[in-house]
């Protein structure tokens, strides 16, 4: 019984590395490549946070904030935004010329899962530098 715990445990230590090792290889290829430095990721910061009250009637909100470094000094990109309906693939949100550094707050649906990414371009070759994603919810705490 030991041994099973162990080696279960174990496994699932391997799993997250693996997980982890693979999303870090996407990550740090940037994409598609265009040049970008091995381990370099130009999305610095990306946090997001649903909002969601109880009683609330349908309406939450999703704050992102994004923090971007070009990979290579004077580099021009453009940064691209999306929140994403999880669930349906519906974007709710768009900014395909967003600032380096900003925050937003999108009014969405309540009950959702949104995927937040911004993704890096280098305006003079149009490849992907770099692309990061996360997630919020807008299920109430409580779960009505």
């Amino acid at each position: 019984m030991k041994n099973n715990i162990l080696m279960t445990g174990l496994m699932s230590l391997l799993l997250i590395g693996a997980n982890q090792a693979a999303l870090g290889g996407e990550v740090g290829t940037g994409g598609g490549g265009g040049g970008v430095t091995a381990g370099c990721q130009p999305v610095t910061s990306l946090t997001a946070k649903g909002d969601s009250k109880i009683g609330e009637t349908g309406l939450a909100s999703v704050q992102l904030g994004w923090a971007v470094k070009p990979c290579t000094a004077g580099q021009a990109v453009r940064v691209v935004t999306t929140i994403t309906k999880w669930s349906t693939k519906e974007v709710v949100y768009s900014d395909e010329n967003a600032p380096l550094n900003s925050k937003i707050t999108a009014f969405v649906a309540v009950r959702n899962t949104y995927q937040c990414t911004v993704t890096v371009i280098d305006v003079a070759t149009g490849a992907v530098e770099g692309t990061s994603t996360v997630y919020a919810s807008t299920v109430p705490k409580g779960g009505v």
